[in-house]
């Protein structure tokens, strides 16, 4: 079985998901749940990005949906 992560291997592993995006006062949280990484709970729905321009579009589309 393996350990659990601590919110800062959370975090690096969400900074790698097309879903991850930010909230000026929270920081990073995920677009799915729009919380904060999470510690009790295993990500079902990661989606690691291919390039950075993938990244940037996916965050603007997030952006505009939530608009």
């Amino acid at each position: 079985m393996t350990e659990p992560l601590n919110r800062q291997q959370y975090i690096e592993y969400c900074k790698n998901c097309a879903n991850k995006t930010f909230n000026n006062q929270t920081d990073l949280i995920c677009s799915l749940t729009d919380e904060k990484p999470g510690l009790s709970a295993v990500c079902v729905k990661y989606s690691p990005i291919k390039n950075e321009l993938d990244d940037i579009r996916h965050q603007l589309k997030q952006l505009k949906i939530k608009k």
